[in-house]
């Protein structure tokens, strides 16, 4: 008894720390506020639900959800065809890259590539390694005074795209092989949530990342075609293991320590990504043996007693792309099941990359099996995960629910996160607001979340406040500097942003100006911030369409 009131105490003390930090960095008001109208939840059995309520807002948290009501005091009304959603989850993004324009694949002879380690030697992903480097190289210089530094500005842009599709926390940071990122930056803007921190989790800790645990033990170079030039057999490859920068120790083992211990941290793991999949004939054979050798790793461990697999379970293992993985097979379903791995996919950059793609989506409604969705990144991959969401819809013999929830509730469930993902009492005060839904029922709110386009996004809210919409909305929620592009495609309506308050009265065409000169200086060219302004973009979302459609719902 004493333990357990121990760790509620401590857990109290966190979740005052929590608030105080996430809530200074988004400006969050104090004084409650309260938010009226439809909106969708999911039920105790994971089934979207609309109904129609008042929310009320405190400290970032939803406070409590009253039945509705007209003409109710100091309570934000939205219109009878607005329906709000949970805040989107992106738990596969390679934030660093997003302001980076997607990779004309129309124009490249040598895609699609047979697996990653080709793809990265590519002359294309050695142009945006080098444009990103040239863009980091310029984080720590000031931007407008000492205390406002590049970094913040770029960190700014990057949040803003993702923010604008209705994301309300992306994956971050990179604990454990060393991998440079902009976690400093992403505290100090705190725009939307980051796995990476954990008072942006109301967590302890943060979300274990890590980019790889294995490596070939082939030599694939950029100087020399003919080592990455397809086609090319990755059978003979050997497995390396990937090891901490700091301690030297393999990451695998660094994972296996921690599940026996119990510390049931969550993880997420980029493994077997690559030409595998349902679509080409043959398999990116290297993929395999990533997949086999963490499955042998797991199963090897639970046979001597070092854990056992709930142990597994609890110490919430996602895999993000996952490609080798043949859920059709009975040995890789068990073994997904049983040990309750995560599985997070991401056909965009799949089909871009390698033609190919692992058949989830046949997945996606399996009780057993957790099933998430991700962007991946700007250069060949989807701008958001709503975008990824409205893919997968076109592509696959999916629903929109699956949808909405392997992009709210089980990405939050594979995070161990009960206050993300839905709208409920006690959750986060993180919304994503569509306007047009043609009647009060779930079937019109879930088409409205499947077919909208950028002009349908009355707001997005993070911690109960504001950061991209209608400005009304945006401004009775929460005080703050707001402001829109001088010139806005009609299209989109009088869409606002949010601009921290680090920046002053700058307004948001002369941030986008100061950013767009750093980009330019990187000989790289912007990734257009919404979705409908990119031309590349969508016509290369239609490319794809065309070319692998499955089933067009």
């Amino acid at each position: 008894m004493k333990k357990n009131l121990f760790l509620f105490i401590i857990m109290a003390v966190l979740a005052l720390v929590y608030t105080a930090a996430f809530a200074d960095d988004v400006s969050q008001p104090s004084a409650e506020k309260h938010l009226a109208g439809w909106y969708v939840s999911f039920n105790k059995e994971g089934k979207a639900v609309l109904d129609r309520g008042i929310i009320g807002i405190r400290d970032g948290m939803i406070s409590d959800i009253q039945d509705y009501r007209e003409d109710a005091d100091d309570v934000i009304y939205l219109a009878e065809d607005c329906v709000i959603f949970p805040g989107l989850l992106d738990l596969h993004a390679h934030l660093t890259y997003h302001n980076i324009q997607l990779v004309d694949f129309q124009a490249n002879v040598d895609a699609p590539w047979d697996n990653r380690f080709q793809w990265r030697a590519s002359k294309e992903n050695q142009m945006i390694e080098a444009q990103k480097n040239a863009i980091i190289a310029k984080w720590t210089e000031p931007y407008s005074t000492p205390d406002v530094l590049t970094g913040d500005l770029i960190t700014y842009f990057l949040e803003l795209q993702a923010a604008v599709g209705g994301t309300t926390l992306f994956q971050n940071g990179s604990q454990l092989d060393g991998v440079w990122d902009q976690e400093d930056f992403i505290e100090r803007v705190g725009l939307i949530r980051s796995t990476g921190k954990a008072e942006h989790l109301g967590a302890d800790r943060p979300i274990k990342s890590i980019t790889q645990i294995f490596l070939p033990d082939a030599v694939i170079s950029a100087d020399d075609p003919q080592s990455y030039l397809p086609p090319m057999d990755t059978s003979a490859w050997g497995i390396t293991y990937v090891k901490d920068r700091a301690t030297q120790q393999p990451l695998i083992e660094y994972i296996l320590d921690s599940i026996s211990q119990k510390t049931e941290d969550a993880y997420l793991i980029h493994l077997a990504e690559g030409r595998a999949g349902n679509l080409r004939n043959g398999t990116d054979a290297y993929s395999r043996l990533e997949f086999e050798t963490l499955k042998n790793a797991l199963t090897k461990g639970v046979e001597n007693g070092d854990f056992t697999v709930q142990d597994v379970r609890d110490a919430h293992i996602n895999l993000i792309h996952g490609c080798a993985i043949d859920l059709d097979s009975e040995e890789d379903y068990k073994f997904i099941s049983e040990y309750g791995i995560g599985l997070h996919w991401s056909p965009v950059s799949n089909l871009m990359l390698y033609d190919d793609t692992p058949n989830f989506y046949d997945f996606l409604s399996d009780p057993n099996i957790v099933m998430g969705i991700g962007s991946d990144w700007s250069p060949s991959g989807s701008k958001t995960v709503w975008d990824e969401c409205k893919f997968a819809y076109n592509f696959a013999p999916v629903n929109a629910e699956d949808l909405l929830r392997a992009s709210t509730l089980t990405p939050a469930r594979m995070i161990k996160n009960e206050k993300a993902g839905n709208i409920r009492q006690g959750g986060f005060a993180d919304f994503f607001i569509l306007k047009g839904m043609d009647q009060a029922d779930i079937s019109s709110a879930l088409d409205l979340f499947i077919s909208a386009e950028d002009s349908a996004v009355e707001g997005v809210v993070v911690a109960g406040t504001g950061i991209y919409g209608e400005r009304d909305l945006l401004e009775s929620l929460a005080q703050g500097v707001y402001s829109q592009y001088a010139e806005t495609p009609e299209a989109l309506g009088t869409k606002y942003f949010r601009i921290p308050d680090m920046f002053g009265e700058t307004t948001l065409q002369q941030l986008s100006d100061d950013y767009n000169a750093i980009i330019r200086e990187a000989d790289a060219v912007l990734s257009e911030i919404r979705t409908s302004e990119d031309d590349l973009y969508m016509q290369e979302i239609e490319n794809l369409k065309d070319e692998f459609a499955i089933s067009n719902n």
